[in-house]
């Protein structure tokens, strides 16, 4: 698990932070998506169904639904 935190977790929450600061939807659904996998296989829910859920607001066109997610996926990366 620690691997994930420094190959995929750490990397991957400083592009959504960007994405989020420039609202680069696309980019922010893009970085969740492969967040959501990595966090799939290894078993952290929480993070999985946040990326989920962040990729079905951008699916949907709730563009900015997508921001309200952030929060929770920024604390359920630091609890991770």
């Amino acid at each position: 698990l620690a691997k994930l935190e420094v190959l995929s977790l750490n990397p991957m929450m400083r592009e959504i932070a960007i994405a989020v600061e420039e609202r680069d939807y696309q980019r922010f659904k893009s970085k969740a998506h492969n967040l959501k996998g990595a966090s799939g296989y290894v078993g952290a829910a929480i993070i999985h169904y946040t990326c989920y859920h962040i990729q079905q607001q951008f699916q949907e066109g709730n563009l900015e639904n997508m921001l309200e997610f952030y929060p929770l996926l920024v604390e359920a990366s630091i609890e991770f």
